[in-house]
């Protein structure tokens, strides 16, 4: 009989991309045997009710699904095993919407996912065995032609963060020790990248030793957010200021409290543009030589921007990680930044043949591994030992 799966399709995602995964994976599910069922969350007792009718192996969504007010997750209460496809910060998921401890960690029912394989390590050591690494991919039929006219020289989708200003709340909000500890790792995780701001902070704390975490760690939730929230925004400003002789074309939202003025001081080279969703983004992206990503608080394991970028014929430039390297050569498939990023950029612009080598290569070697049916055959097969 074949194994059914029932995806639960979220009711708010910005750009939309949540639901574009979620349409991707029920796609990748279906090409594997799997049957699979779309559900919404919009009408509980209909959505409850559809889930009895089907009576999955499973249910699945992209990010972790709340619990309710006595901190019951639905898996442990239909005793349906539930996947958690986390695609962000591991961290967030130690405090629940209502600002309570999440005790997710203690579901019998919860599979918990992760893009990176730092995170896995920090839940693993937290005692929630039923966690594995499951990176973000992309769609199999992109296709974009890396010869293609693509009229942007350089662009960049992302959110603003507006970090100083959350510098600013977290100095007042915490006690000393807490503020102690968030400076000390901003100063050491901003000049080694490839340390994960959680086990810094754990450590700070006398929480961290010899690789394991303290229990204690999951109380520490708000803290944690707003570090990785200043790292994230911090590196993406920093990388748009590395560049200032290449025209970029940035889009992306902003918060009510700054806008990408007042952090890039006038930079003359880039054309701010507005937000725009998924499928716009796609286009995009589909017309741009060289594409930006940041994401400095995944230290082994790969964002959704870099595999679609590669897969629209965009050359990415991103962090180099250990899992990355596996599989991207710097300079021949992809752009590993440095200290020089903007006179590589600079020179990859001004050799169109070369620009176009690396990118077909990234691509090629972006459909051969990380494309969605890669990441439904590694959690089906993750899934046998569960």
């Amino acid at each position: 009989m074949a194994l059914k799966i029932d995806l639960l399709n979220p009711t708010f995602s910005q750009y939309s991309v949540l639901q574009h995964f979620t349409d991707q994976m029920s796609q990748a599910l279906q090409r594997h045997g799997v049957k699979t069922h779309l559900l919404t969350l919009d009408d509980p007792q209909i959505f409850l009710q559809q889930i009895q009718e089907h009576d999955p192996n499973y249910t699945l969504s992209f990010n972790e699904i709340e619990s309710d007010p006595q901190g019951r997750f639905l898996c442990d209460l239909m005793k349906i095993p539930h996947i958690n496809i986390i695609v962000d910060r591991p961290d967030h998921y130690f405090v629940s919407a209502r600002g309570n401890c999440n005790n997710i960690l203690n579901s019998r029912y919860s599979v918990l996912t992760f893009p990176d394989r730092a995170a896995c390590r920090l839940l693993e050591s937290l005692g929630h065995t039923r966690t594995f690494f499951l990176p973000h991919a992309v769609e199999r039929d992109l296709n974009g032609p890396v010869d293609s006219d693509r009229p942007y020289p350089i662009t960049m989708l992302c959110s603003l963060y507006d970090y100083q200003h959350k510098e600013a709340q977290w100095k007042v909000q915490y006690p000393s020790h807490i503020i102690e500890a968030m400076e000390k790792t901003l100063h050491e995780c901003l000049s080694n990248k490839h340390k994960p701001y959680y086990e810094t902070f754990a450590s700070a704390l006398g929480l961290f030793d010899n690789g394991i975490y303290s229990p204690d760690i999951v109380q520490y939730g708000p803290p944690l957010n707003a570090l990785e929230e200043y790292i994230r925004g911090f590196d993406r400003i920093a990388l748009l200021r590395s560049i200032t002789d290449v025209p970029i074309h940035l889009f992306g939202t902003t918060p009510p409290s700054a806008d990408w003025e007042s952090y890039l001081h006038g930079q003359r080279n880039i054309t701010i543009h507005p937000p725009v969703s998924y499928d716009e983004a796609l286009a995009i992206m589909k017309q741009s030589k060289v594409l930006l990503n940041s994401s400095p608080t995944i230290y082994e394991g790969g964002h959704e921007r870099i595999f679609t970028g590669m897969a629209c014929g965009a050359v990415v430039v991103t962090q180099e990680n250990p899992y990355l390297s596996q599989y991207y050569t710097d300079n021949r498939s992809i752009l590993f930044r440095s200290d020089i990023t903007g006179l590589v950029i600079q020179n990859l612009l001004d050799d169109d043949k070369q620009r176009q080598s690396i990118a077909a290569e990234g691509q090629r070697i972006t459909y051969e591994h990380h494309t969605w049916d890669h990441r439904a055959e590694t959690l089906l097969n993750t899934l046998e030992n569960y």
